[in-house]
This record gives C-alpha cells, structure tokens and sequence, in this order.
C-alpha cells in the first residue's frame, strides 16, 4: 500500500510490486509463477508489465505465465478482500494514509491478517527505461501484435528474449514475438544495474484536493495532530510528466 505522494497506479506501479513479488518467490526457490488478472491496459496488459517479465526472466531465472480473465468473468479472490476491507472501514474514522495500513492489517478478525506491504519510493522501479531495449510491433511471422487482445503470456526462463502468447486460451500453439535487439545491452543474470527508480521526491496532489484538505483542516474536521502532514504536502495544478506517460501509455495499448 501507498499513498499518491509516494507513487501514482500505473503500469511502473503494478510492475514493480511484481517484481517484488516475484522476486521474493524466486528466493524461495520457486521457479514457475502464474498469475491471473483482469484486463486492465493501464495497469496489467501493457508493454511495460511484459518488459517486466523479459527482465526477471533473465535475472531471477524463472517462467511466467500470466492468463487475463474473460470479459464480464473477471471476479477473483481480491474482490472479496476489497469488499471485506470496505465493510470493516464502513464505522471508522480514518485520519491518515497510516491508519489505512493498521485497518487493513487488522480488518479480518479469523484466521491469519493480511499481509500490508508498505511501499516507499525505492520500491517503486522505472520498468518504462527498458522499453526500447526490446521489440514489440511484429511477431516472428511478421504479423503486428494486437496487445490488447492478447489472453495469454509467457515468458520461459530458457528463451528470456521471447514472448510467447495467444489470442485465445483454447489455441492449441502459440504466437511468438522475438523482442531481442541486437544493438540492445543484454540483462544477463544477477545484473539489476539497468534499473533506476521512478521517482526521486515526493509526488504532489491537485492544487484542488490541497485546498478541500486544508478546508477540513481549518474547520477541525480533520484533527489539530494531523494538521502539520497535510499543510505539507506538494501540490500543482498541472499533469506531471509521469501521468503523461502513462496516458500515453494507455493511448498505445489500445491501439
């Protein structure tokens, strides 16, 4: 969990809490990661989750198959858990980005609490920085891959630089794009030294939000303690350039 001076939710975010995910798994010696998702072009279909995967491939040595649910057929375990977080915040007052994190952690009264990961800005990396090291318009028959429609994606650790999907989980073959460069510095193995962070500062709210904050703040409906927190918050009236980049990012993977 975050809070949006911290990070924004695009596809870097998504990204990178995948890679973390699966490297820790990787520690454990797990070497085959499924994943399912919906369909999401922003945050889970997009070049950027997939570059992802080519990296950890190489690096962490493990297979990746991640499947995108069916349209209309999307509902997965994390509905439930953020029905479940819903219901428990329903009666509390909630103040601060870090009382999220407590409710959360104690909102399920059986069996083991969630587990809240509480991201910072070294968590957060530019997977956008190693987009033009691969291909990714034709397949090996020279077709244009159609991203948006893809279902299926695999990443084998004995081939890092191929990407293996379909368009249909029923497809008895898959496509495959070769998304290597020749002019491209390799990753190879144990080498993270390609990957920077996304951002160096805080991130700022909306000139709007800021002034509706300070307005609860002025009229203690938010409480004297917090005052000082929210006073200093950045705050612009303009699109950063990384909510550009992923609108433009969107823009793309619809196309």
């Amino acid at each position: 969990m975050w809070d949006e001076t911290t990070a924004r939710r695009g596809s870097n975010e998504v990204a990178s809490c995948l890679f973390d995910y699966i490297k820790r798994k990787s520690q454990e010696g797990v070497k085959d990661i499924r994943l399912w998702s919906d369909n999401c072009g922003g945050q889970n279909r997009n070049r950027i989750v997939f570059a992802m995967y080519l990296y950890v491939a190489t690096v962490f040595g493990v297979r990746i198959c991640h499947r995108f649910l069916e349209k209309g057929h999307t509902q997965q375990e994390g509905d439930s858990v953020h029905a479940l977080i819903e219901r428990s915040s329903k009666n509390k007052v909630i103040y601060s980005p870090q009382e999220w994190y407590t409710c959360v952690r104690w909102c399920k009264t059986s069996d083991q609490p969630y587990e809240v990961v509480e991201i910072n800005q070294n968590d957060i990396l530019d997977f956008k920085s190693i987009l033009n090291q691969y291909k990714w318009v034709k397949n090996e028959d020279g077709d244009k891959v159609k991203w948006n429609q893809v279902r299926e994606i695999v990443v084998e650790n004995s081939q890092p630089d191929k990407i293996f999907y379909k368009y249909d989980l029923n497809e008895k073959s898959a496509l495959c794009i070769d998304c290597s460069k020749r002019t491209s510095r390799r990753v190879t193995q144990g080498n993270t030294l390609e990957l920077r962070k996304a951002y160096g500062e805080s991130l700022p709210i909306t000139t709007a939000k800021y002034k509706d904050l300070m307005s609860l703040c002025q009229k203690n409906l938010i409480p004297p303690r917090y005052h000082d927190y929210y006073k200093n918050i950045k705050h612009t009236s303009a699109m950063s350039e990384s909510e550009a980049a992923d609108d433009l990012e969107r823009k793309k993977n619809k196309t």
